[in-house]
C-alpha cells in the first residue's frame, strides 16, 4: 500500500475520489474529466443529508473505471472519518490507483491517510494463498503534506491489531513481552 501527496493532476489512476458540493463548481483540473463528472452530478444530486457519498462505474473500456462523490454539504463535520471509512469501502477490487482531489482542503490529508490505512487492514496471516490487495493512493493537494507521523499511527493500530488476532497458542506473556521489545 502506497500513499502520496502530489500537487500535479496525474492521468494514470482508475478511481477518482471527489468531495463534491452543490455550493462549488467540480474543477478537477483537467476539462475532459470535469464534464465526465459533471455529467454524474447532473444523473445524481445529494438530495438529502443522509447521502455521504455516491459511486459510479464506468465502462470496462475507460481507464478511469470509478468515480467515488463524496457531499461536502453534510450538516455534521463530525462525520468525517466514517463518511472517508464508507468511501473507501466503495472502491472497486480492480482499482489499484486510486486519486483523491482535495484541493479545496475539506478533508484533512492525514485523516484520508489513516482511514486508507485502517480501512484495508486484515489479518491474514494463517490463510493460505492469501492475497493482500495492492491500491496506491494519490492525495492532489495545493499545500505541502508530510504524512509520516499519519502512516506511523495507523500501522501501529495495525500491529496492535495482528497481537490481538493472534491465537493464545501463539501469543502468550512471553512471545507479548518479546513483540513488545521489537517494536
Amino acid at each position: 500500500m502506497n500513499i502520496s501527496v502530489i500537487n500535479n493532476f496525474k492521468d494514470n489512476f482508475d478511481t477518482l475520489i471527489l468531495p463534491v458540493s452543490k455550493k462549488r463548481k467540480i474543477n478537477s483540473h483537467n476539462k475532459e474529466l470535469n464534464k465526465k463528472i459533471n455529467k454524474y452530478i447532473e444523473l445524481y444530486s445529494f438530495s438529502y443529508s443522509d447521502d455521504k457519498l455516491l459511486s459510479f462505474d464506468l465502462e470496462a473500456d475507460n481507464k478511469l473505471k470509478q468515480i467515488v462523490l463524496v457531499n461536502t454539504d453534510l450538516p455534521d463535520k463530525l462525520q468525517i472519518r466514517d463518511t472517508l471509512f464508507n468511501v473507501f469501502g466503495k472502491i472497486s477490487k480492480k482499482s489499484k490507483n486510486i486519486l483523491f482531489i482535495n484541493y479545496d482542503l475539506f478533508f484533512d490529508e492525514s485523516i484520508i491517510t489513516e482511514i486508507f490505512i485502517l480501512r484495508y487492514y486484515k489479518f491474514i496471516k494463517y490463510i493460505e494463498n492469501s492475497k493482500k490487495h495492492k491500491y496506491n493512493l494519490f492525495v492532489l493537494t495545493n499545500k505541502y503534506v508530510d504524512l509520516t507521523e499519519s502512516i506511523e499511527l495507523a500501522n501501529s493500530v495495525n500491529t496492535a491489531r495482528d497481537l490481538v488476532n493472534e491465537p493464545s497458542n501463539v501469543l502468550y506473556p512471553e512471545t507479548l513481552a518479546k513483540s513488545a521489545l521489537s517494536l
